[in-house]
């Protein structure tokens, strides 16, 4: 099933949108995250992406194992807190 609009809200600073709602599927959520944060050259959480997508971490972490394993790097150190950068 196809959205037949996506609200987007244009950030003049960035000259990047985004939806400004939680519609779509939950894989392009991601991919509008990621987007994002690599356009922004900075790291991420679990937490962030979580609360950005409105996604569970079972759902992110099994779409970044199936579709986005080459696209995302986990940077943090073993036993600490999940950061990751967008490639």
């Amino acid at each position: 099933s196809l959205l037949d609009t996506i609200d987007l809200e244009f950030d003049i600073e960035t000259y990047i949108s985004t939806s400004k709602g939680q519609g779509g599927s939950g894989h392009d959520r991601v991919i509008l995250f990621l987007n994002t944060v690599k356009k922004e050259n900075r790291r991420f959480t679990m937490e962030e992406i979580m609360a950005r997508t409105d996604l569970s971490r079972p759902s992110i972490l099994r779409l970044f194992n199936t579709y986005f394993s080459d696209k995302i790097t986990n940077i943090s150190e073993p036993g600490s807190r999940g950061v990751y950068e967008a490639k």
